[in-house]
């Protein structure tokens, strides 16, 4: 008997790429859930789904402005100190 290990996702693995995956998923499961064709019980699964991958969106959304303010913190110092610089040298 084989045991099947699966990868948990987490915040550090997801990548922009899985943003655009998640947003096509999303789209999917509002079709399927506006058409009116699903039980009650698979509309409630297709839901708590389409909240999942909300949640693992809006994760790497923030992971990105994180990055973001990163670089522009650290541009804005590297600035600070170009400036700081000229002004010695003058």
């Amino acid at each position: 008997m084989s045991t099947k290990k699966t990868a948990k996702t987490t915040k550090a693995n997801l990548t922009p790429a899985d943003f655009e995956k998640r947003i096509k998923q999303l789209k999917d499961i509002i079709d399927k859930l506006e058409s009116d064709e699903l039980p009650l019980d698979q509309s409630m699964k297709q839901f708590e789904t389409g909240m999942k991958l909300a949640r693992e969106a809006q994760d790497i959304l923030t992971n990105a402005e994180q990055k973001i303010q990163i670089l522009t913190d650290k541009h804005s110092i590297a600035e600070d100190s170009d400036a700081e610089d000229d002004d010695r040298s003058s």
